[in-house]
């Protein structure tokens, strides 16, 4: 295994461990949210991958159908991060 495939191998696994313990979910399970970009269309898929890049958090896979059947579209969710956010009481 290449230096570059070593790192791409450890990145995925530290956005991994991050979509776990920000949101308590993992790869292969099912997620729904209302989409402002898609017109406030819910998008709902199955969580096949995770990114990570410029503390936006990706969330990637195929479509669950309105049947809810896992579909061949490919689509993906895009969350920002604020790690700046702070609890206000």
């Amino acid at each position: 295994m290449s230096h570059s495939e070593s790192l791409d191998l450890e990145i995925e696994i530290l956005c991994k461990r991050l979509l776990q313990r920000t949101f308590g979910i993992n790869i292969g399970d099912w997620i729904a949210v209302d989409s402002i970009a898609d017109g406030s269309k819910r998008v709902q898929l199955e969580i096949s991958h995770v990114d990570f890049y410029l503390n936006t958090l990706t969330l990637s896979g195929p479509v669950i159908t309105q049947k809810g059947q896992v579909g061949k579209r490919i689509n993906s969710i895009q969350i920002p991060l604020d790690g700046d956010m702070k609890d206000e009481y």
